[in-house]
C-alpha cells in the first residue's frame, strides 16, 4: 500500500489480500483494516524518518487488522459466517514508500503479511 496523502480527510478502510503463512496453512485470504488521520499521520512521518536516515523500515505493534481464512463476501453469499484467523503479534510495518501489516498464525512460526498496492 502507498502512504496515505494529507488529502485523506477521516479515515479509509481496507481490505486486501495476504501472503505467506507457510507450507501447510496458507495465508489467510483477507486482511481489513481501517488508517485513521492520526495513523496516516505518523506513517508518513515515520517513512520520512525512514528515508531521511536511510533504514530499510519501521515497525511498531500494532492489532487493528482483521486477519479471515476466507473471503467475507464470498462467506456472505455462501450464508456463512466469514472465518477470523487467529493472529499473533500484528505489526505495522513502513518503509519509505508504503506499508503493511504482518502477523503470526497463532501457534505457528510463518510470517503472514498484507501485500504491498
Amino acid at each position: 500500500m502507498t502512504i496515505p496523502s494529507d488529502a485523506d480527510v477521516t479515515s479509509k478502510h481496507y481490505s486486501i489480500e495476504c501472503f505467506g503463512g507457510g507450507e501447510c496453512l496458507g495465508a489467510p485470504a483477507l486482511a481489513e483494516f481501517e488508517i485513521d488521520r492520526e495513523t496516516a499521520e505518523f506513517i508518513v512521518r515515520m517513512a520520512d524518518f525512514v528515508r531521511s536516515e536511510r533504514i530499510c523500515k519501521i515497525e511498531t505493534y500494532d492489532l487493528r487488522v482483521t486477519w479471515y481464512e476466507d473471503d467475507p463476501a464470498d462467506a456472505k453469499l455462501e450464508g456463512k459466517k466469514p472465518n477470523e484467523m487467529l493472529a499473533a503479534g500484528g505489526r505495522l510495518a513502513v518503509k519509505e514508500d508504503r506499508f503493511r501489516f504482518l502477523t503470526y498464525r497463532k501457534y505457528y512460526n510463518d510470517e503472514i503479511e498484507t501485500v504491498a498496492a
